[in-house]
């Protein structure tokens, strides 16, 4: 679904993934004949260096609420300048340090919070996701940067274990991280590894995830059109 912004939403018109799925689908090539609509867009996201899951629905248009799954498809399609920019903004950890609204932010200890449910909750750890190697890497490669050697080699290590990770979860149905995980694997070489390894196919979990789960069927049929393209096997 596609709100009055030209971003992408579900089908209840809730922004919260909107980053995610509109940076995702300009990756793959959803808005090449709607110029203005994708630059106007990655601006929207971009939000003068702060980061948002929504431009204009709160509480996604809250900067301390971004995560790595919405930052990995955002980093697709921005300039290398900003990808180097959110970079050394970001250094050790996403700016996910609030839960959804403003002031709700994460404790490293434990606490108690009440969560979107409205109801209170205790934990005995919540902080903001770390950044990790093979984020950077995928970014830096992303923005014509080559990592080190050695950078490289952690991130290709960490990427793998996040492969057999989801395959394992895979194995039940679980296939969101699916698209994040294929575009690190992508810009780190290893996407043709992700395809082998997985327990049923990378085609199966974008129509399960996108088009059966979410009701995107554009962004189905956009990866499927990707992983034809890379020669990657049904």
């Amino acid at each position: 679904m596609i709100d009055k912004h030209g971003l992408i939403v579900d089908q209840t018109g809730d922004g919260g993934d909107s980053c995610n799925f509109t940076c995702t689908g300009i990756a793959l090539g959803l808005y090449d004949d709607k110029v203005t609509v994708k630059y106007n867009a990655i601006e929207l996201f971009w939000n003068n260096g702060f980061p948002v899951r929504h431009p204009y629905q709160s509480p996604w248009n809250n900067f301390r609420n971004f995560t790595r799954d919405q930052a990995i498809p955002l980093m697709q399609v921005l300039s290398p300048s900003k990808i180097v920019s959110f970079l050394e903004q970001n250094k050790w950890f996403f700016p996910n340090f609030d839960r959804d609204y403003p002031g709700t932010g994460k404790r490293p200890w434990p606490h108690k919070f009440i969560n979107d449910r409205g109801e209170p909750e205790f934990r005995w750890f919540d902080f903001a996701d770390p950044m990790t190697p093979d984020f950077t890497a995928m970014a830096l490669i992303k923005a014509g940067v080559t990592p080190s050697r050695l950078h490289l080699k952690i991130a290709k290590w960490l990427c793998r274990k996040a492969i057999e990770d989801h395959c394992e979860r895979a194995k039940d149905k679980s296939f969101a991280d699916f698209k994040q995980l294929y575009f690190t694997a992508k810009a780190l070489g290893l996407h043709h590894e992700f395809a082998e390894a997985h327990p049923w196919s990378l085609y199966f979990a974008s129509w399960e995830y996108f088009d059966n789960r979410r009701n995107l069927q554009d962004l189905d049929v956009a990866f499927q059109k990707e992983f034809q393209k890379e020669g990657i096997r049904e």
